[in-house]
């Protein structure tokens, strides 16, 4: 390709909308595009003789073995179709490793490529950026919600108030430093990532107490009309779900499914955390979300966590479609080492989902 440079432009730049869906409206549509827009930060956008490319980076604190590092999240990287197969993709991420440098940052994390395919293309596309390797293995897990039946009445659920949002912060935090990688989370941050998932809020949480203390938290991110995602071909054990709530009609507890490429209403789980020994307070949690979501017309309940998590073993049972993928990752310091990193926080990808 030619000497294009890359050149930081705001987030709320037209160029960087117009960029987003010319090089996949087939996806997620404008509808995602206020999400895209507010988890950016930084935007470069490189034009070619043959179109545009832009990837959005967020800058954020983080913990890498319990020390606070400086950490940039690369979002959106997407060209536009004429343009592909050029090396426009790879001088971005490049601009995009220099420009995290020059602002501080140590560690670079891919969050999405796309901008509206699968998180799995990372680990297609993972060989065209020699600089990021795998440092995690993660599974996002999306689940029918019918009925539920996991009960552990030694815990007491409550939906959060705007007041619990510093104790909600503490916690997340503290079940965060306890891992190699994880994002660092105050009042302050855990307030902006709220914000930045259109339609969530503090009262959206949910809370588990074990004798009047805080254990386990989940939000319970409902995207309504805001983020549509196309239903894929569904399993037969969704068919069958499916089928039987169409069958039964109002008399069934189960979600009518949509039909394949029509949308699918989710919820999303994010920031989530629970104390040590109280896993099952968060499979409770869990499966609270579920029965609320079926309560509420929702299709899906979706979530990433590491593979091997034990809460993953809560859900044993349920109807439910997996995506294994990885976290990708690079040391932008030569003192910073990702390797044997160990147990890593989804959350490092906060906020929304990575679709």
């Amino acid at each position: 390709m030619n000497e294009a440079q890359a050149v930081v432009i705001p987030a709320e730049s037209p160029a960087f909308a117009r960029t987003l869906q010319v090089a996949g409206a087939s996806r997620w549509q404008d509808a995602a595009l206020p999400y895209r827009i507010a988890g950016a930060g930084v935007v470069l956008r490189m034009e070619g003789p043959d179109g545009a490319g832009v990837v959005g980076m967020t800058l954020r604190s983080g913990y890498l073995r319990q020390e606070p590092v400086s950490i940039a999240i690369l979002r959106d990287l997407a060209v536009e179709p004429a343009a592909r197969g050029k090396g426009m993709g790879r001088a971005l991420v490049a601009a995009a490793i220099a420009e995290a440098r020059a602002r501080g940052a140590v560690v670079a994390v891919f969050g999405s490529i796309g901008p509206y395919l699968p998180i799995t293309s990372l680990d297609r596309a993972g060989g065209d950026f020699p600089a990021f390797h795998r440092v995690a293995s993660l599974v996002t897990t999306r689940i029918v919600p019918a009925l539920g039946r996991w009960e552990e009445p030694e815990y007491k659920i409550f939906k959060a108030a705007n007041q619990d949002a510093p104790a909600l912060a503490y916690l997340l935090d503290l079940y965060r430093r306890q891992l190699a990688f994880a994002p660092v989370t105050d009042e302050a941050t855990f307030r902006e990532g709220v914000s930045r998932c259109p339609g969530l809020a503090i009262t959206d949480f949910r809370i588990a107490r074990y004798k009047d203390e805080m254990v386990a938290m989940v939000g319970v991110w409902d995207s309504g009309p805001a983020l549509p995602v196309p239903m894929p071909v569904a399993s037969l054990a969704e068919r069958l779900v499916g089928g039987t709530a169409r069958l039964l009609g109002p008399l069934s507890r189960l979600p009518r499914l949509p039909q394949a490429g029509q949308p699918l209403r989710v919820r999303f789980l994010r920031a989530m955390a629970f104390k040590r020994d109280h896993g099952a307070a968060f499979r409770y949690l869990v499966d609270r979300a579920a029965n609320e979501a079926r309560k509420a017309g929702a299709h899906a309940l979706e979530f990433t966590l590491l593979e091997g998590d034990p809460v993953l073993e809560g859900i044993r049972g349920r109807v439910r479609r997996t995506w294994k993928h990885s976290l990708w990752a690079a040391s932008l310091a030569a003192e910073v080492s990702l390797e044997d990193l160990g147990p890593v926080d989804p959350g490092i990808l906060d906020p929304g989902p990575q679709g």
